[in-house]
């Protein structure tokens, strides 16, 4: 029975961290993410076998990860398109002096919002400007006197071997874009729903109060 309440209060503070902390939440993930990044960075990868339709299905993949990270980013780019609408809103209101120099529990609420589209855009510019990627570069041999001898002298275990690392590692990089975007996203949703429940609150006291 302990143990079961134990999964329930780590499961409960789990989904909490989640939805009304969702920054710290993605901050903890993406430094968990840094470090597999840096223990994997200097391996080595076992070439045995390599093909060429093995390079070539990497190479593939390789430009899918390039499209699927110009998603995420034009997710983050809709989010701050999102917030920016919110901030009219909220201006808009701000305007009301009666509201302003009149607090109570809204005006709280107010801030609340305001504060989790703060952090959304935060989190989506975050995102967005995680530059680092791994990609195959020719490899280039000079000479003593400048002039260039090889452009890719590179066997196929040693491409194959690039390969593989760039995409695992690209493949991490994307999840910390995504845990970012994620966060972003659930702050907006918290902060449009708190700025909804400004409205009912402040409805609410003018009608009734």
């Amino acid at each position: 029975m302990k143990k079961l309440f134990r999964r329930l209060s780590q499961l409960t503070k789990s989904i909490l961290l989640q939805q009304i902390f969702p920054g710290f939440y993605a901050d903890y993930s993406n430094r968990k993410i840094e470090n597999i990044i840096r223990e994997n960075e200097e391996n080595s990868v076992d070439s045995i076998g390599v093909t060429e339709e093995k390079i070539k299905i990497l190479k593939e993949s390789l430009s899918k990860q390039n499209d699927r990270r110009k998603i995420i980013e034009d997710k983050a780019k809709s989010v701050l398109s999102t917030i920016s609408i919110c901030v009219a809103a909220i201006t808009f209101t701000l305007n009301n002096k009666e509201m302003l120099f009149n607090l109570n529990i809204s005006i709280f609420i107010l801030f609340i919002s305001i504060l989790f589209l703060l952090n959304a855009t935060i989190r989506a510019i975050q995102g967005i400007n995680i530059r680092k990627t791994y990609v195959l570069e020719p490899k280039i041999e000079i000479e003593s006197d400048g002039r260039v001898m090889s452009l890719d002298s590179r066997t196929p275990e040693e491409e194959f071997e690039i390969l593989v690392k760039s995409k695992f590692l690209n493949d991490l990089i994307l999840s910390k874009i995504s845990n970012c975007v994620f966060a972003s996203y659930i702050l907006v949703r918290n902060g449009i729903v708190s700025f909804g429940l400004f409205f009912v609150v402040e409805i609410y006291r003018r009608v009734f109060c």
